[in-house]
């Protein structure tokens, strides 16, 4: 235990130097390295980049997928409704993030009334 409240105390000493030479570390910076020295015995960075947070979406492949297939015309509004209907939650940023995976491309208006004489879709 004193190893670990020696090294911390290195830490600190060393964040609070950079702190006077720059002034430009802050404060919650200082107390965010020994926090994570204390709770993880390392002070490196988290995780950076990637995408965590898919995977609510991704269970519902199949589901969105068939539901494109039997409605081709859906906007992303209108996917969310349908997937809220059916007692899914996703956000359009979600939803829009989803489809730029899969290069899927979607309308972005709403429907247009039927034309007698040309698509309108």
């Amino acid at each position: 235990m004193d190893r670990i409240r020696l090294v911390a105390e290195a830490v600190l000493a060393i964040v609070r130097r950079l702190r006077r030479i720059h002034r430009k570390t802050p404060q919650i910076v200082a107390s965010n390295i020994s926090f994570r020295f204390f709770q993880y015995s390392h002070a490196r960075p988290g995780p950076l980049g990637s995408d965590r947070r898919s995977g609510p979406i991704e269970v519902q492949r199949v589901l969105i997928l068939s539901m494109l297939e039997q409605t081709p015309d859906f906007t992303i509004k209108g996917l969310r409704r349908a997937l809220a209907a059916r007692g899914h939650q996703f956000g359009y940023g979600t939803i829009q993030r989803f489809f730029m995976r899969d290069r899927i491309t979607r309308k972005k208006r709403a429907g247009l009334w039927p034309s007698r004489f040309a698509r309108t879709s």
